[in-house]
Parts: structure tokens; sequence; C-alpha cells
């Protein structure tokens, strides 16, 4: 079972595709998407898309990753900080204040 499908996957598509500037978008209670702006009603650019991807070399010839140790000694923070540092884009702004 897919643990991201429906309306989630296509807003993720959506932030990806519609904009070449990145910027982030919601579907508002119409059902349209808009943009997400910031107290000064400028959109709010996004250096981290919410869909990544990753990849790496097998550890063991029958499974990738068979005791989790790549994934949680090396994926984990990496993927941790890339998720925090999104949510940080989206929060604060340029001076690192809450919005």
């Amino acid at each position: 079972e897919p643990f991201v499908g429906g309306e989630m996957l296509e807003r993720v598509l959506r932030e990806l595709e519609e904009d070449e500037h990145g910027k982030c978008n919601y579907k508002a209670a119409g059902g349209e998407y808009r943009e997400v702006k910031d107290k000064y009603n400028d959109p709010i650019p996004i250096a981290l898309p919410s869909a990544s991807a990753l990849s790496h070399m097998w550890l063991d010839r029958s499974h990738p990753d068979p005791k989790a140790r790549n994934l949680r000694d090396e994926w984990l923070p990496a993927l941790e900080w890339y998720f925090s540092e999104r949510v940080r884009q989206l929060t604060m702004d340029t001076d690192g204040n809450e919005e």
C-alpha cells in the first residue's frame, strides 16, 4: 500500500512541475492551488522540493541494506536535515525570524 497517494501526491507533483522558480503551493478550500505567501504577500520560494529520491550501492548481494545500517547511519540524518530545512524555509524569513 502506498504511503503517499491521491491529493498529497498531486500536490507534490504540482510543486515540481508547475513553476521553475520552486514556489510552494497549497490547495485552497475551492479546490484550486494557490501560492503560499509571506507576510509581504510575496510567494515563498522553495530550494528543497517535497519530493526527493536517493540511491546507493547494495551492501550485500541478497539485500541492499540487510541490517538497515546504511539507512540509519547515513541516509536518515540527511533526510531529517533535508525536511527540517524545508520546514525552516517555509516558516522563517531570511533573517531567521518566524513568519
